[in-house]
């Protein structure tokens, strides 16, 4: 179980190892200038994922729906085949990459809005 949470939290773990280094050898965060360059590089990187997810033309409600939700349903679908595979009798050979997948699906959906809310 631990080799399925620490890769999950290496990067929060990283990002707080990094500030605190920042924080001991400068005695200081980082300027205000600094932090509005960040918060703007942010955005801009933004404002291109969601020109490269725009739709061009006319097209379906559902189309559009399921553009936005395709990540969430194969979750679903990864949490459902892993629920299966752990309440089965299956090998460990199999179960172990399964959940890898698992944890990913998991890291995705809480821990990298956790990383997002502890970065700020």
């Amino acid at each position: 179980m631990i080799e399925i949470i620490i890769p999950a939290l290496l990067p929060v773990i990283t990002d707080i190892i990094r500030k605190a280094g920042d924080r001991i050898i400068t005695g200081r965060k980082l300027s205000i200038e600094d932090e509005v360059k960040i918060m703007q590089a942010e955005a801009e990187k933004l404002k291109a994922l969601a020109e490269l997810d725009k739709i061009n033309g006319e097209v379906s409600k559902w189309v559009i729906d399921f553009r936005a939700s395709f990540r969430y349903f194969f979750c679903l679908l990864i949490t459902i085949l892993v629920s299966v595979a752990i309440f089965s009798n299956i090998s460990i050979n199999i179960l172990n990459p399964l959940l890898d997948i698992f944890a990913g699906v998991v890291f995705y959906l809480i821990g990298h809005r956790t990383y997002i809310m502890l970065k700020r």
